[in-house]
């Protein structure tokens, strides 16, 4: 049972009914808020999904389970469903769907985002089964970002929604990182501490060496042309530099930061923060741009959750990279297709039960407070 964007595998939840055992993490491996990420999964895509998009978890060897408003829906992953090929449904966890349905542009809240989501499942297809299971055809899974091939930790199975990931073998591997909460962001700072400037602040610079001695207006006129590789390392060879890194030049930090769309929260992950949480992360709008965005750019590149993020965007971006190249001679978008009908018809009523889902979840919440 695995995610169709990171490959990693659920782990069964507290409703699971008749789980394999080796489906199970190693005791001890995950705290608890890390196995309950593990086990949320969100659904996209008819036959399986009747509402284009769902919350599911998983619950059982083969099944996952969710709820549209009050009604019970339940989902097999794997199944023979196209000329007797095994196939899965598109099943991924929390934070992977998010970011691509982002990056697609198609989170179903609008009957033009339905069509473009549904879109977007019809030109990709349904999953592919056996050993192969949760993998989208033509996604070059190995080739994006830092390369990691997940396919030496899983074992296949001859039982539908079989196949085994060998938790324990990945937590001793280099890739141990992935192990963790993809949504965990570093502390984001409104201001620079006192703390990080005063021992720099007290420093007469005598603007000696070539580098010292160059106006600033040269450093904002090359800072723009520069990698934050390079920012950075550009930044660290002198405390004349290091100074101007945390109070003059916040600004090119801050574009830096904004330039890779992992390092801070999406929309739909806003909408389900508090406010007292969404006021300790940057914002592309409001936040203040002297903030200590120098400080945010290097933590995020450290902890292991953002470093997980990171690479499921390169995901997310060769899956883009793929629908994009299959776009122009999918039948699903021909108008003249059997396929296209098939992908655009149910788009309406599917839209409409999972607006009525979305309202009796409101409803619920409002109750609750």
């Amino acid at each position: 049972m695995s995610c169709t964007v990171c490959r990693m595998a659920f782990v069964p939840g507290p409703r699971a009914t008749s789980p394999f055992r080796a489906h199970y993490p190693p005791d001890g491996l995950m705290p608890s808020s890390l196995y309950s990420y593990f086990i949320a999964a969100t659904g996209i895509g008819p036959p399986d999904i009747h509402t284009l998009k769902g919350k599911y978890d998983y619950v059982s060897g083969n099944m996952f389970s969710g709820a549209n408003g009050p009604i019970v829906m339940c989902v097999v992953w794997e199944s023979d469903t196209v000329n007797n090929t095994p196939t899965t449904a598109f099943m991924m966890h929390t934070v992977c769907a998010g970011l691509l349905l982002h990056r697609m542009d198609a989170d179903p809240d609008t009957i033009d985002k339905a069509v473009r989501l549904a879109e977007v499942v019809g030109v990709l297809e349904r999953p592919m089964g056996g050993d192969r299971a949760g993998r989208l055809k033509d996604v070059r899974y190995e080739s994006a970002g830092d390369k990691i091939d997940l396919n030496p930790f899983w074992t296949v199975k001859r039982a539908s929604g079989g196949n085994v990931f060998n938790w324990k073998a990945l937590s001793e591997s280099p890739y141990a990182y992935l192990i963790s909460k993809p949504n965990v962001f570093p502390r984001f700072h409104t201001q620079v501490a006192p703390t990080r400037i005063s021992p720099l602040d007290t420093i007469e610079f005598e603007n000696t060496d070539m580098l010292t001695s160059l106006p600033l207006d040269i450093f904002e006129t090359l800072i723009p042309h520069l990698s934050i590789q390079s920012y950075v390392m550009l930044m660290s060879t002198c405390r004349y530099l290091r100074f101007h890194a945390l109070t003059t030049f916040q600004s090119h930090a801050r574009r830096f930061v904004l330039q890779l769309p992992w390092s801070i929260p999406i929309p739909a992950e806003l909408s389900d923060m508090k406010d007292d949480s969404i006021a300790k992360l940057p914002n592309r709008d409001s936040t203040p741009h002297d903030a200590d965005w120098y400080l945010y750019l290097s933590h995020i590149h450290r902890t292991n959750g953002m470093r997980t993020r990171k690479w499921i965007w390169s995901l997310v971006e060769e899956i883009h990279d793929t629908y994009e190249a299959k776009c122009g001679t999918s039948p699903a978008m021909d108008p003249k297709t059997p396929r296209y009908r098939e992908v655009h018809g149910p788009v309406k009523q599917a839209f409409e039960m999972g607006q009525m889902g979305r309202m009796f979840e409101k409803q619920m919440k409002a109750k609750a407070k």
